[in-house]
């Protein structure tokens, strides 16, 4: 289990795992502090991803660093990605897997424009591109999303 304070083991201990469980809080934290990190490193001087030394990186962002890639991640209880502005649905969009799933018994409950964060961490082309799930949005029924 990654979750709480002193449960991070480097991506290279973690990937030895057949599963992980993680919660959305840990997940969106830890997207939140690589965001700080790579925009630190930036200001640094390091403008290039590639520039910005990898070596710490797999100890301090285990699930969402650049060495981190995943065979498969199964979101339960996806409806918690529903907003695409939310740290969780960036953080969960932003893993790298070779297969994605969704569970959840409740995909919407407002509007269709829900289903956006499913399909973008689903990577369903060409609707994983917000614009285009606008226009088929809004060609189908006025004004929909």
């Amino acid at each position: 289990m990654v979750h709480g304070q002193g449960k991070k083991l480097p991506w290279n201990e973690l990937r030895n795992f057949d599963i992980i469980l993680t919660t959305y809080g840990t997940l969106s934290a830890e997207y939140k502090r690589y965001e700080k990190y790579i925009e630190d490193q930036r200001k640094a001087g390091n403008i290039l991803d590639r520039e910005i030394d990898q070596a710490p990186m797999k100890k301090l962002f285990p699930l969402v660093g650049p060495q981190s890639n995943f065979y498969r991640v199964i979101l339960d209880e996806a409806q918690c990605i529903k907003s695409k502005q939310t740290g969780a649905a960036r953080a969960a969009c932003f893993l790298k897997s070779q297969t994605r799933f969704c569970l959840t018994g409740t995909p919407m409950m407002n509007n269709v424009g829900e289903l956006y964060s499913l399909i973008h961490f689903l990577k369903i082309k060409p609707y994983n591109e917000y614009t285009t799930f606008q226009k088929v949005g809004s060609s189908n029924s006025g004004n929909m999303f």
